[in-house]
């Protein structure tokens, strides 16, 4: 039993909390999990809260992002007209639901609670019609935040003029959270030096960097959602006035519902860490006030860390289209979130050696919603047989490759051509369905002919494999296959980074010489090679590729450098020679629109499937959208904005299948 005093208590919690802080933030090296940190913070704030006669005395230490030791010496501090106040947060559903029945006569609304960098933007009238952005800055410690107005090119969704709505006053100030989609951090990663920890750490990072030493490869990589403003537009609910800053220009976060609380559910490509609740009304947010720590209106909860122990049972090494080598520890099976869960992924060599697992240690594993089981710590090494890195390839036994960083390493084998394992994940994506569609064309049929050497490399699949390696039905597939639209050629190069939608945007920005040219009139292999140099070479430069709207430079590097690579330029030039590019369907997205609520299917699933029938489906509900398809649980506001711009909307959930939304939607639209 501790003999600690308060003021002790609070004096260590107080270094500890400054220690992490700094290693999470500056230096890219977090020593604990984010939920232990939390406890941390939390315990903390109980304390100055019982005693306010040592508040002030830790008053200044306690910043969440110590803005004395800013990632960019230099920063110039700013001093806010209105504290950034942080949110009360209920560290059980207990907690979270005295809330709630607090203010049981109250209509409450729920949105995720994004993992990223608080931020501060301010517009300011430039005419009759419009505003422009004249500062961003920080959270910092609430009071004081860091001027990072020049990180701007960061971000990909930050208006930099606003058009002025009703009840807009000369000068608006936003708030609200920056962050790094789980995608696009899995691109910078894959591409970068140095590797980022999390999402979240890398959003700071960039952001708080001194505009010298930005990193280009986070150029439009960043997105931004607003959760305040210093004015209600004329609202009189936050659900209202979320609508307001859509009619503006900007990103708000997705809506939660109950069950989301209740299940834990996390979103697949936007990090977050929990769930909001605030009272709906604006008039009860002045009558309830804040204190100057927190809101009274709101509280924040945040998802459990669900983990339990178990032991390793071995390792599986294995090999990716690009030639990584990652471990995955098979271990005793457990039951995670309703789940019975018996493998879970480590992110590279380093992760590996630094645990020093042995055949008798004792691991935990972690789970979050539909979040991949990690091995989150190891309790017990034990004295067992020590699991080892390989030094070979496990597929084609080349020596591997370690690609070291600062905080990170990688296994690589560099057998481009030559490896079985990355030639199978490669072929695979080029006859599933959101490719070639090639049916009954699958893995264990394609490691078969690799074994038996008909395929070498990916072209192969489509020239070299005859009726007699695949039978009649197969044979049929393939030849029918040869011919396709600009954009699924563009998908078939196996771009790093490129699905079915990107394709089509890429397809849509070739040079007209090329896609009126005669290489889409004449037979399959015999185009041009001036034709399948003009592609290569568009695709190879990057400054070609992040013309196009929505792509980045974490998208346009990764292409270029694949392109450098012989073997891999050598296979794309074969592709191109062989596939038929048709000119029957155009290579833009037809229609665009919004799906809203849950259609029992993941939001990746129905992207990929839309965009095959013309349609892209977006996050966010614009003018230019043509119509809003409804699921489950549709958002309110999305609903009450599509009304209000004159949108169509289409019930999903009447029981029709997929394609015959698809069909309902070309009716109502064309």
């Amino acid at each position: 039993m501790t003999t600690e005093s308060p003021f002790a208590e609070l004096e260590r919690l107080n270094k500890e909390i400054l220690h992490h802080a700094h290693l999470y933030f500056n230096k890219d090296k977090p020593s604990i999990p984010n939920h232990v940190y939390d406890d941390l913070v939390i315990r903390f704030n109980e304390l100055r809260e019982q005693h306010p006669e040592f508040d002030d005395m830790f008053e200044i230490q306690n910043k969440p992002v110590p803005i004395h030791e800013p990632t960019g010496v230099g920063l110039e501090v700013v001093k806010f007209a209105n504290p950034m106040l942080s949110l009360r947060k209920a560290i059980n559903k207990e907690q979270f639901t005295a809330f709630s029945e607090k203010f049981v006569d109250d209509e409450f609304f729920d949105e995720y609670k994004l993992d990223g960098l608080a931020l501060e933007l301010v517009y300011s009238k430039l005419n009759d019609k419009e505003l422009e952005l004249v500062s961003m800055t920080t959270r910092g410690d609430g009071e004081e935040g860091e001027d990072v107005t020049h990180s701007l090119p960061l971000f990909r969704n930050i208006p930099k003029k606003l058009r002025a709505i009703s009840n807009c006053p000369d000068t608006i100030v936003v708030r609200g959270e920056a962050y790094m989609t789980i995608f696009d951090f899995e691109i910078y990663n894959d591409i970068a030096i140095k590797k980022k920890t999390t999402p979240r750490n890398a959003a700071a990072g960039f952001v708080r960097a001194l505009e010298k030493n930005m990193d280009v490869n986070a150029l439009n990589l960043l997105d931004f959602n607003v959760y305040w403003s210093d004015t209600n537009f004329g609202a009189e609910k936050y659900s209202g006035l979320r609508h307001k800053w859509t009619l503006l220009g900007f990103y708000v976060a997705p809506e939660a519902h109950p069950n989301d609380i209740e299940n834990n559910k996390q979103l697949r490509n936007i990090p977050v860490d929990g769930i909001v609740r605030k009272i709906n009304k604006l008039a009860r947010w002045d009558e309830l006030g804040v204190t100057n720590k927190y809101p009274n209106y709101a509280i924040a909860y945040k998802f459990p860390n669900e983990e339990v122990e178990t032991s390793p049972l071995s390792i599986d090494w294995q090999v990716g289209k690009t030639g990584r080598v990652t471990p995955c520890v098979n271990y005793l099976p457990v039951k995670l979130g309703g789940v019975v869960c018996d493998r879970a992924s480590l992110d590279n060599i380093y992760q590996f050696l630094s645990l020093g697992l042995r055949q008798d240690s004792v691991i935990i594993v972690s789970r979050n919603g539909d979040v991949i089981p990690r091995l989150h710590k190891i309790v017990t090494h034990g004295k067992g047989k020590l699991f080892e890195a390989p030094t070979e390839c496990p597929s084609c036994s080349s020596v591997l490759e370690t690609r070291k960083s600062k905080n990170s390493a990688e296994l690589v084998c560099n057998n481009v051509a030559g490896c079985p394992a990355q030639l199978l994940m490669r072929c695979a994506a080029l006859v599933d369905k959101r490719c070639l569609d090639i049916e009954d064309l699958g893995p264990v049929k394609l490691g078969q002919l690799i074994d038996a050497g008909v395929i070498e490399q990916t072209s192969d699949v489509l020239w070299h494999i005859k009726e007699k390696h695949v039978g009649e039905k197969i044979y049929k597939r393939i030849q029918a296959a040869l011919y396709q639209p600009w954009h699924i050629v563009i998908k078939a190069l196996g771009l790093p980074g490129i699905d079915l939608t990107r394709a089509k945007k890429l397809a849509n920005a070739l040079p007209s010489s090329i896609i009126n040219g005669d290489v889409t009139t004449i037979a399959p292999g015999i185009h041009q090679v001036a034709a399948q140099t003009e592609v290569l070479s568009f695709l190879s430069k990057p400054e070609n590729v992040m013309a196009i709207p929505g792509f980045s430079t974490g998208l346009a590097l990764p292409i270029a450098v694949m392109l450098r690579n012989e073997d891999a330029y050598e296979n794309a030039r074969d592709i191109l020679r062989i596939l038929h590019a048709t000119s029957e369907e155009s290579p833009d997205l037809l229609i665009k629109g919004v799906v809203t609520g849950s259609l029992g299917q993941s939001r990746e699933e129905l992207i990929e499937f839309f965009a095959g029938h013309g349609i892209e489906l977006v996050d966010n509900l614009t003018r230019d959208c043509q119509f809003l398809l409804k699921g489950e649980r549709p958002s309110k506001s999305k609903i009450l904005k599509a009304t209000e711009l004159g949108i169509p909307m289409v019930n999903g959930v009447d029981g029709s299948s997929i394609e015959k939304i698809i069909q309902t939607i070309k009716g109502e639209v064309q």
